[in-house]
């Protein structure tokens, strides 16, 4: 029914968090990039939603830029041998399901700058009932977005006067 390695208590309406990362461009002052991963999770069906990474690149320009949406690798846990050191083969594994984003993470961390700290939202059932399907949880967005308010983020572009 779930994958095996799979933790969270599928009858929970909160299914995990998602990382919020922000960051800002070195070579372009009006450049932002954003992303956020969802949790491994059960949706209102029932049915196992694999985590999601959602990500885009805003400018002053174009502020409103859809979130392009990419998958992690699905194999939540690896076969042990018996004489393997499990935390070491597991951090490997860990590491190893960001492989489909490998080349965006290595582009942001030379040509952006962290914005604040990154910070964890909560995802429900519904949310990932929306990423199931490949649409953009609207509720995690503006739960984000709360959040940004209230530690302070600073907007990433004035309003046109």
């Amino acid at each position: 029914m779930y994958p095996t390695g799979f933790i969270t208590d599928p009858d929970k309406k909160v299914q995990g968090s998602a990382l919020y990362v922000e960051m800002k461009s070195k070579m372009k002052d009006d450049a932002f990039y954003q992303l956020f991963i969802t949790p491994d999770g059960v949706n209102e069906e029932g049915n196992f939603v694999y985590a999601k990474v959602f990500k885009r690149r805003v400018t002053s320009d174009s502020p409103k830029k859809q979130w392009r949406i990419a998958s992690l690798k699905q194999e939540l846990i690896v076969d042990l041998p018996e004489y393997a050191d499990i935390e070491s083969v597991k951090d490997s594994h860990n590491t190893k399901r960001f492989e489909p984003i490998e080349a965006t993470l290595q582009r942001l961390m030379s040509q952006y700058t962290l914005v604040g700290k990154p910070f964890f939202i909560e995802v429900s059932k519904k949310d990932l009932s929306d990423v199931g399907i490949h649409k953009t949880p609207i509720k995690v967005i503006y739960r984000i977005g709360q959040t940004r308010k209230a530690l302070g983020f600073a907007e990433m572009f004035e309003e046109a006067k």
